[in-house]
């Protein structure tokens, strides 16, 4: 199994709209091609299922 991918992400701040956030992110990828027809919100469905499940 491939190892994860890591993101971090920050945003600038702006304390009037409330906008201070950072946060990060693991990618992991669930099968090594694309299956025909399936879209990325599909995709992501299944995976909040998943971590659903997990916890």
């Amino acid at each position: 199994m491939a190892q994860p991918s890591e993101i971090i992400a920050v945003t600038v701040p702006n304390w009037q709209i409330g906008l201070n956030t950072a946060g990060r992110l693991e990618l992991h990828r669930s099968t090594q091609r694309k299956e025909k027809g399936k879209s990325l919100r599909q995709y992501a469905g299944e995976e909040k299922k998943r971590l659903k499940a997990d916890s």
